[in-house]
């Protein structure tokens, strides 16, 4: 899981991919067509934003251990700014590799709608400052 429960682009599936490998020496992932199985949103322009970050997320960016990332993650502080995540400098040197930010104006709205022994599902982005949503899927 990454932040906001999607993959950011097929680079960062990539990223993701070799460090599953690497931390669990598992090539299943391999030989599948990755191309069919996610959706990369088509705005290229978003950022990590580090108030919902993951711990995976916090120890594939800082190259931290997986306790550092749980702390990290577990911390409910709003956090405004890179001082408030009180990082050595090591880990902000790696953070700055990646596009962070402090508030994303984006949802990921997932609706499941049950009736006896069916359901249906309906999951598309909102932007909080336009008021639109975008990128609908519809399942039934």
């Amino acid at each position: 899981e990454m932040f906001r429960d999607y993959i950011a682009s097929q680079k960062h599936l990539e990223a993701i991919n070799d460090f599953y490998v690497n931390t669990y020496h598992d090539v299943s992932f391999k030989s599948m067509n990755t191309k069919d199985f996610f959706y990369p949103s088509p705005d290229t322009n978003t950022s990590i934003d580090l108030n919902f970050a993951t711990a995976q997320t916090y120890e594939i960016m800082l190259a931290c251990d997986a306790y550092r990332a749980e702390a990290l993650s577990l911390d409910e502080r709003v956090r405004e700014n890179i001082e408030d995540l009180d990082l050595s400098d090591e880990e902000k040197i790696n953070l700055a590799k990646f596009q962070t930010s402090f508030f994303e104006p984006y949802l990921d709205v997932k609706i499941e709608i049950k009736q006896n022994n069916h359901s249906s599902h309906i999951i598309f982005e909102y932007n909080i400052e336009s008021k639109k949503g975008s990128h609908f899927v519809f399942e039934v």
